[in-house]
């Protein structure tokens, strides 16, 4: 390959972290949910105190959550936001 390439993932407890058909129906729920992954991820040693997620508007369902990996992947880019 000429260019590198860049993988992203994950830490391993986000997917044990976040339920399989959690439902987010509020504004509120959502917003919870990204602070609980900021909390959880400064608690885990795996980033930066910054969470963030993507969810179907009207239905709330969780499309992707992201938590900062900027240091820890040694990547600027990995932000909670860009992460999800």
């Amino acid at each position: 390959m000429r260019f590198p390439a860049v993988e992203l993932r994950l830490p391993e407890w986000v997917e044990e972290f976040v339920p399989p058909d959690g439902a987010y129906p509020t504004p509120e729920d959502r917003m919870r949910l990204a602070v609980e992954l900021s909390r959880e991820n400064v608690r885990r040693g795996t980033g930066g105190p910054f969470g963030a997620a993507i969810f179907e508007r009207d239905t709330g369902r969780l499309i992707a959550p992201g938590v900062n990996l900027v240091v820890t992947a040694g990547c600027s880019a990995f932000h909670a936001e860009m992460v999800a």
